[in-house]
C-alpha cells in the first residue's frame, strides 16, 4: 500500500512540475462520482463526513475550472483560497 502511495505522489509531482495532468488512472469526474456516493452513504449511516464533504468541494471547483479530465493533481492549479 505504501509503494502506491509513494508512486502516486511522485507521479503528481511530476505532473505539477511539468504542467501536464494526463488521468492515468481516473479523472476528476470519475472522483466525483464516487466521492458524492460515499458521502451520500455515510450521511446515510449517521457519520460525520466534513473531510469527504471538503474534497468534495475542491473536486467540484476543479471540475468547474475545466479540469474534470485531468489527473488529481490537476487542484494544485486551483487558486489558493
Amino acid at each position: 500500500m505504501l509503494r502506491v502511495v509513494i508512486d502516486d505522489v511522485r507521479t503528481a509531482i511530476t505532473q505539477m512540475t511539468e504542467g501536464s495532468f494526463p488521468a492515468d488512472d481516473a479523472e476528476i469526474n470519475t472522483y466525483v462520482e464516487g466521492i458524492r456516493t460515499f458521502s451520500d452513504e455515510f450521511a446515510r449511516s449517521g457519520h460525520r463526513n466534513a473531510l469527504i464533504g471538503r474534497l468534495a468541494e475542491v473536486l467540484i471547483e476543479a471540475q468547474a475550472a475545466g479540469f474534470g479530465a485531468e489527473s488529481l493533481a490537476s487542484i494544485s492549479k486551483l487558486p489558493v483560497a
